[in-house]
């Protein structure tokens, strides 16, 4: 996994380099990006008439669609006329007089900024930023992620570094003349369901068709996400895909059984089930823990997650597909249950409650008072 740091002055300009071999990619003047660990191939540029790109850690738009976008964006749509390159990584645009910061747009892959001597200093780690500032520590930022982790709403626009801005989902870092500006990307227009539904259909069997490159392995948990992604590839794939699942006895949990019935559907696919040993249960090997940039809950997991990257690496795998990021693009947070409560939709309340019952394996009752 590759992360990246840059700046823009004005004349927008753009300088990518690949520490290690210290060589720049693009060199043609004051500003610049330098992308540090990964593989040289996370880094993909592409040019044009008066712009040049890059995407980093993502598939990079095609050239006719990002001209088509620079265009839009020269003519007086801004970055509404963005949405159309925005991709899985981050992809930063250098115009005449402009650089802009595409973050991926559902905020898996953060984008944070800061103002430095009069230029405009970005990276995808706060810390890094921090690091010119004194690392200033905001405490009322950790008090409510402390206090109230379910609310939001602070954490997409700003970090717990004093003077450390995130460019929140959705959202693009337009820099014009060394001055940035963060604005929203798209119309905002929302589609029809039947058509929305169509898009993300393309969507995902094109962004599964992109990545089946030599030995593909996937996620088989048994839930939703994970054996779409899996039975799409399976289906589409010129060779066997190796499915993996994680054995549980938890009691009550039938994913297991959901993961064999769909593996055994695809004639094409290899079912590997793995036991997780006990030297990384929770809390195991803390003290090998990377530092980030914000508090992560999931890091007393670290240990049985460098186990699962480096079985799954064993496994021989070119390309891993995985059902993680699901959630967050096609379910709603639980609080919209109270808004239900709230208007008297009481029959749709029940369905609903049923419904995230069954995914979460809880009650009814439990769900409802996670939202009370």
């Amino acid at each position: 996994m590759s992360w990246f740091a840059g700046y823009a002055a004005s004349p927008a300009c753009l300088v990518v380099s690949q520490p290690a071999g210290g060589q720049p990619v693009i060199d043609i003047g004051r500003a610049g990006l330098s992308v540090h660990g990964g593989r040289r191939d996370d880094v993909h540029t592409l040019r044009g008439p008066g712009w040049q790109s890059v995407t980093i850690d993502g598939r990079a738009p095609d050239a006719g669609p990002v001209d088509a976008a620079v265009r839009a964006f020269r003519t007086g749509r801004g970055a509404h006329g963005l949405a159309s390159i925005m991709t899985s990584g981050t992809t930063v645009l250098a115009l005449e007089s402009t650089v802009v910061l595409l973050p991926d747009p559902i905020g898996c892959g953060a984008a944070f900024s800061v103002v430095r001597d009069g230029a405009v200093v970005f990276a995808s780690r706060a810390r890094a930023l921090a690091s010119l500032l004194g690392e200033d520590v905001d405490s009322g930022w950790l008090a409510t992620w402390l206090l109230a982790p379910a609310y939001t709403t602070p954490y997409l626009k700003s970090s717990p570094w004093r003077g450390v801005h995130r460019v929140h989902p959705g959202a693009a870092l337009v820099i014009r003349n060394g001055r940035p500006i963060v604005e929203q990307v798209g119309d905002g227009r929302r589609s029809r369901p039947e058509n929305a539904a169509t898009a993300v259909n393309q969507a995902l069997r094109a962004a599964v068709a992109r990545r089946l490159t030599g030995s593909v392995t996937a996620d088989l948990s048994g839930g939703l996400d994970s054996t779409t992604v899996a039975l799409l590839a399976a289906s589409m794939h010129e060779h066997p895909l190796t499915a993996v699942t994680l054995g549980t006895d938890l009691a009550g949990c039938d994913d297991m059984e959901y993961a064999r019935r769909a593996a055994a559907s695809a004639p094409t696919v290899r079912h590997v089930v793995l036991t997780v040993p006990a030297t990384v249960d929770p809390y195991s090997r803390l003290d090998g823990c990377p530092v980030t940039d914000e508090p992560f809950d999931d890091l007393v997991n670290h240990a049985r997650l460098s186990w699962w990257f480096s079985t799954i690496a064993n496994l021989g795998s070119s390309a891993h597909l995985s059902g993680n990021g699901g959630d967050a693009v096609s379910l709603a947070p639980l609080v919209y249950l109270a808004d239900l409560l709230r208007t008297g939709a009481l029959g749709a309340l029940w369905q609903h409650s049923r419904g995230w019952a069954r995914l979460r394996h809880q009650s009814i009752p439990r769900v409802l008072a996670a939202v009370a």
